[in-house]
């Protein structure tokens, strides 16, 4: 199997990252070709003129027709499906025996897949779970995983990244258990790991040495719960006054409303420097690190999930405090590897957090068994064995 060579369809993989699906899709790749597959990646970039490594090459994304009677859905519509067709050819004639789809619309390239009479085995990669299949930009993936397009035909195979999907597919929809598989994402494990050099930190992104430090970071959507982790904050401080919350977040244009919310609510503590709100950092893992516990209450499963940023948190030997929602339920052990509160409910954070600070020898355990579960079960060289067998038991 260590000869054979793989097709990874993908998008945006030559620009800065921009949601958790791209970067996932780089460490796939780089997983795989860790394990001994021969990769050849075909990346749709909007952008033109990107320099591609070695084995990659770009397909600048078509631009459909302007038309009065098309709407910007059947647009985007339309350019998936010139593009995938772009892609399908491509894939077609290339030396490749099997295609791998990874972060592009997979309902357009299927049907392109087919359209172009690509017999090569197809595997697609879904990086979310069936809480979120009604979504609105999920709509489409609903109808097609409902009727059939994924999972059922000889040469159509499904990865997921967590279990609750891959029992959906199969109890639910009725897919081919052969045909659907399960790997976990990949996580560079000597990338995210933990830091010795805590007060240099903290000096260097300004933070106090004799505060106890609550860090968040991610998105500010609703549906990861840092308006309950703001609304639990006063009980933290009438329990431990030199507590503080810190805040990265991106910044991104489309969240300014979420923005004008958690600034709202934080108010008098933001502006008695007990909440503080900074931008995003290139170093996640610094922050991990400094930080005396993570918390990342989701309330509701996120597109990724189990959400990329949980399980580098866990990989860089942080103390973790969250919530069992989707897939985080599969990978979190309350007391074990993570400290699991009830979900939505800002007192019952409260809690697990006063406890993880109040009891330092056992937190520094359960974040050293985090850290372990993620080495033993997502590192690169694990999960990359585990593609190999998957695309062995397809080609065979």
């Amino acid at each position: 199997m260590e000869s054979a060579r793989v097709c990874y369809i993908s998008r945006e993989m030559l620009t800065l990252p921009i949601e958790g699906n791209h970067v996932a899709s780089r460490r796939i790749i780089a997983a795989a070709e860790e394990a001994g597959i021969k990769s050849y990646v075909l990346t749709v970039e909007t952008e033109k003129g990107l320099r591609a490594p070695r084995n990659w090459e770009v397909v600048n994304s078509r631009t459909a027709p302007s038309s009065d009677l098309l709407g910007p859905r059947t647009l985007l519509a339309l350019d998936d499906l010139l593009t995938s067709i772009s892609l399908s050819v491509k894939a077609k004639s290339s030396d490749c025996q099997l295609i791998h789809v990874l972060n592009i619309s997979k309902e357009a390239y299927v049907t392109a897949h087919n359209l172009m009479h690509v017999n090569k085995p197809l595997l697609v990669h879904f990086f979310h779970s069936q809480y979120t299949l009604n979504d609105d930009v999920f709509m489409i993936r609903n109808l097609a995983m409902r009727a059939g397009l994924y999972g059922r035909s000889k040469k159509n195979y499904i990865l997921t990244t967590n279990r609750s999907l891959q029992r959906f597919l199969i109890n639910e929809l009725g897919a081919h258990p052969e045909n659907v598989h399960f790997a976990p994402y990949p996580i560079n494990t000597d990338l995210f790991k933990p830091l010795e050099s805590r007060e240099d930190l903290r000096e260097k992104y300004g933070l106090p040495e004799d505060k106890l430090i609550i860090a968040y970071v991610g998105s500010l959507s609703p549906a990861r719960g840092l308006t309950d982790l703001i609304k639990a904050f006063p009980k933290i401080l009438s329990h431990i006054p030199e507590a503080l919350l810190y805040v990265s977040y991106p910044r991104r244009e489309g969240e300014k409303e979420h923005e004008r919310r958690v600034h709202s609510l934080s108010g008098d503590l933001s502006r008695r420097g007990k909440i503080v709100l900074d931008g995003p950092s290139g170093n996640v893992q610094e922050i991990y690190s400094f930080a005396d516990i993570v918390a990342l209450p989701f309330v509701r499963p996120y597109w990724v999930d189990p959400p990329l940023i949980l399980l580098e948190a866990m990989s860089s030997g942080a103390v973790l405090v969250s919530t069992p929602i989707g897939a985080m339920a599969e990978v979190l052990r309350d007391h074990e590897n993570a400290y699991v509160a009830k979900a939505g409910d800002p007192s019952a954070l409260a809690d697990k957090i006063i406890e993880a600070l109040d009891n330092p020898g056992e937190s520094e355990k359960i974040a050293q068994r985090a850290r372990e579960t993620i080495v033993h079960t997502y590192s690169y060289g694990v999960v990359g064995e585990r593609l190999l067998r998957i695309y062995d038991s397809i080609l065979n």
